[in-house]
């Protein structure tokens, strides 16, 4: 493994790529997409941060938001209650049209 690791150095690649965000596709949002990436990304996803986590947008539909849990929140067994009881409670204060919050 090291010896992959300095090869891939030694040839200059890379160290980090940046993968292109989930939510990028701002301008085909429709104005709740718009407004629920707002609020993930100045409320909820600095909170997750701070315990080494990540969440992205991934799709609204049929009044289901579908997000990623990245970093220290896939697999965290608190992971759940974060989504519901964090989460879910706060967007749907936010937006009633949503009715649940599901990872994927």
């Amino acid at each position: 493994l090291t010896g992959m690791i300095q090869e891939h150095i030694d040839k200059g690649e890379p160290i980090v790529v940046e993968l292109q965000s989930l939510d990028d596709d701002s301008a085909n949002d429709s104005p709740i997409v718009q407004n629920i990436k707002k609020l993930l990304n100045a409320e909820i996803r600095p909170v997750v941060a701070l315990d080494g986590g990540d969440i992205l947008f991934n799709k609204f539909e049929n009044n289901i938001l579908y997000i990623h849990m990245r970093g220290a929140c896939a697999g965290c067994p608190s992971s759940t209650a974060t989504l519901k009881e964090g989460i879910e409670v706060r967007m749907k204060e936010v937006f009633p049209e949503i009715h649940e919050v599901v990872a994927i």
